[in-house]
């Protein structure tokens, strides 16, 4: 029987407990399933599902007036993605009236389509073509009282979604590329959107409406927040 130098007995015994320190006992299952958990590490499965489910409710920075980026998760809005939110339906224009201080919650699927592109580059509200007319609207009434200033921010986690606002009188019936309106307002940038709109002198009456890219639907929150004008 041969001999082990004591040097080399002491190396073997120095790797295997580095060993046990580092990663647990021989014998205990390291990999079972891919998921096994340790110290400050998880699977890649794990991880994986919840970025996946972290980005239903959040999503990347857009614009906001007056500058700098923010996005819904930073703005604190809990809105569920999962189910569709009822929403009134059937209105030839206007499905319902806002106002200052509102905060809703709502979704532009099966609802009207009244806007293209066609309509949007006409008014100026937007350069660029992006399908709007394979989306709905979901659009409403505003009174900004006189000589007031009018924040309107839209949150859409859940899909991209675009704020738009034009001054027109009648709730009713939506303007077309032919009818003659007040300067179009439009915020397209991701999950926040954020428009402001003024009024001078006298009460007037706005559109704001929240439309989707290339058919996109989905939940959102609007929030109107109103301030005198400077």
């Amino acid at each position: 029987m041969s001999s082990i130098p004591l040097s080399r007995l002491t190396a073997v015994g120095g790797l295997s407990l580095a060993f046990i320190l580092a990663c647990g006992p021989f014998g205990d299952d390291l990999t079972k399933g891919g998921s096994k958990r340790i110290e400050g590490r998880g699977s890649q499965s794990s991880s994986s599902s919840s970025s996946s489910s972290s980005s239903r409710h959040s999503s990347g920075p857009s614009s906001t007036a007056g500058g700098g980026g923010s996005s819904a998760a930073d703005l604190d809005v809990e809105l569920d993605c999962d189910s569709t939110i009822q929403t009134k339906r059937g209105a030839a224009c206007a499905i319902d009236r806002i106002s200052c201080g509102d905060t809703i919650q709502a979704s532009n699927y099966r609802l009207e389509r009244h806007f293209a592109d066609d309509f949007y580059r006409s008014k100026f509200c937007t350069p660029r073509s992006a399908d709007y007319e394979d989306s709905p609207e979901a659009v409403y009434a505003l009174t900004l009282p006189a000589d007031m200033q009018a924040d309107i921010t839209l949150l859409s986690p859940c899909t991209d979604l675009d704020l738009f606002s034009i001054r027109w009188g009648n709730a009713d019936r939506c303007p077309s590329v032919s009818t003659s309106t007040g300067e179009c307002e439009g915020s397209t940038k991701g999950s926040t959107d954020k428009i402001r709109i003024m009024s001078v002198g006298k009460d007037e009456e706005h559109l704001v409406w929240v439309d989707g890219k290339k058919g996109n639907t989905g939940n959102f929150e609007l929030r109107v927040e109103c301030r005198p004008a400077r």
